[in-house]
């Protein structure tokens, strides 16, 4: 961290103890960039006899809402309605002997507006319910995002 950070504005939970000044500052590299609705709060100690400073501690605060939950279950079953009765849909790719069928993640779950951690884990869980759905149904995962009939 640069010393044009440390400010007196910026620090928080400031305490002198000789030789020790402690002190929590916010840090903003995630938010800045666009990843995260969270800061992380450092806590540095600086020993004013020993010239020297470390960081102690970490935390996060929650500084934007977060995204609402996504109910990944009506998804799924949407995409099973979609499988069991074989329809041509944007969002499924079906081979031309029909054994075996891939989703476009992209159409399920479209990463525009939402926070880059926010959609890999909604991809993820999306990706489990699915291969988890579709084992139960007798068929074999093949590739990514993509299953072939028993």
């Amino acid at each position: 961290m640069t010393p044009n950070k440390v400010r007196a504005d910026r620090m928080e939970e400031v305490t002198w103890d000789p030789p020790l000044l402690t002190f929590a500052i916010e840090r903003h590299g995630a938010i800045v960039g666009g990843g995260s609705t969270r800061a992380e709060i450092q806590v540095w100690t600086v020993d004013t006899e020993r010239e020297d400073v470390s960081l102690t501690a970490t935390r996060r605060r929650q500084v934007r809402p977060a995204a609402p939950t996504l109910k990944i279950q009506p998804l799924v079953d949407e995409w099973l309605r979609l499988i069991d009765s074989e329809a041509d849909d944007e969002r499924v790719h079906w081979s031309p002997d029909r054994r075996t069928v891939s989703y476009i993640v992209n159409a399920w779950l479209p990463g525009a507006g939402v926070f880059r951690e926010t959609l890999a884990g909604r991809r993820k869980r999306f990706g489990v319910a699915v291969d988890a759905a579709m084992t139960e149904r007798g068929w074999t995962k093949g590739g990514m995002h993509s299953y072939t009939r028993r």
